[in-house]
């Protein structure tokens, strides 16, 4: 782009539609020549369009934190590490969290990403402000890393919540 007085040119490619006479083609055939004044809007308007996307997401961030505080279900912690354990060592672990909601929370499904994951969970209802727990067991008799992701289904705000767990199983050094 090169600038020229108070207008600025921008070099069209050689493309053959755009080597034809046109209204649009400055001085030198391919050129386009937009003023001064085009150039200022454009730059005005890249900058509104920056503060409105920055709204949008501060006001997103903060629905998705009113969601958290009430009518849903809470966790106190959405991933488990295993870190490194030894092949058939205890693959057990425990998700617990609060119904936030004024009304009863049913957790009606809990659904690992695969078979290797057992889970068995809270059944009954939960009164609002009591807790509940989700029980995992990972089959740990498979060596390497692994992360799997388990699906719960409730009737909260948040109806859907991913966990996940994830480590990496070794064979013990003999």
């Amino acid at each position: 782009m090169s600038t020229q007085g108070d207008d600025y040119k921008i070099k069209l490619s050689s493309h053959p539609l755009l080597l034809s006479p046109s209204p649009l083609i400055g001085e030198g055939c391919g050129e386009v020549r937009l003023g001064e004044a085009n150039y200022k809007h454009m730059k005005k308007l890249a900058v509104i369009l920056f503060f409105f996307s920055f709204a949008s997401l501060s006001l997103f961030a903060q629905k998705q934190q009113q969601i958290s505080q009430s009518d849903s279900i809470i966790f106190t912690e959405l991933i488990h590490d295993y870190g490194t354990i030894d092949v058939g060592s205890p693959g057990h672990c425990e998700f617990k969290f609060t119904n936030g909601m004024k009304t009863p929370l049913v957790v009606s499904n809990v659904k690992p990403s695969c078979g290797c994951t057992v889970a068995d969970w809270t059944k009954e209802p939960i009164l609002p402000g009591k807790t509940g727990v989700i029980k995992l067991n990972y089959n740990t008799k498979i060596p390497g890393t692994f992360s799997k992701t388990i699906t719960v289904n409730s009737n909260a705000k948040n109806s859907t919540v991913i966990l996940q767990i994830k480590g990496n199983v070794i064979t013990p050094k003999q």
